[in-house]
């Protein structure tokens, strides 16, 4: 008799996996299981260090967007194990939203792109 083992559908094919946390503080460890996820972090109570849990699945290519919505204190996100030694940390502004976006080469999550203010509260 054969066997047969069911597959998870990821991106493109399906939904970007979409992490949402509130008011997180200290070290967090989010899991990517999909070629696009999506981490949100909404008014953190205090820093933030995010470590990867990154499955075994994920491959080469696979895209990372982080969004920090700091709220009325500003808080410091760094980025730990899972990303790439130049992975820029976050300096956080009170009021400011910032997001960043990174891709995964095999390894590590690498930076494409600065950390961004999508919503400046100068």
């Amino acid at each position: 008799m054969a066997t047969t083992t069911q597959a998870t559908i990821k991106w493109p094919f399906a939904a970007a996996d979409y992490q949402l946390a509130n008011a997180s503080t200290g070290t967090l460890t989010p899991s990517i299981k999909s070629s696009k996820t999506i981490l949100k972090y909404t008014a953190p109570a205090g820093a933030l260090t995010l470590n990867l849990d990154i499955d075994s699945e994920v491959k080469a290519g696979a895209e990372l967007i982080i969004y920090v919505d700091q709220g009325a204190t500003g808080r410091n996100v760094a980025l730990g194990t899972g990303f790439d030694t130049e992975a820029p940390d976050l300096t956080g502004v009170a009021n400011d939203s910032d997001v960043i976006s990174l891709v995964y080469d095999g390894t590590a999550f690498l930076a494409t792109s600065t950390w961004l203010k999508v919503v400046d509260a100068a």
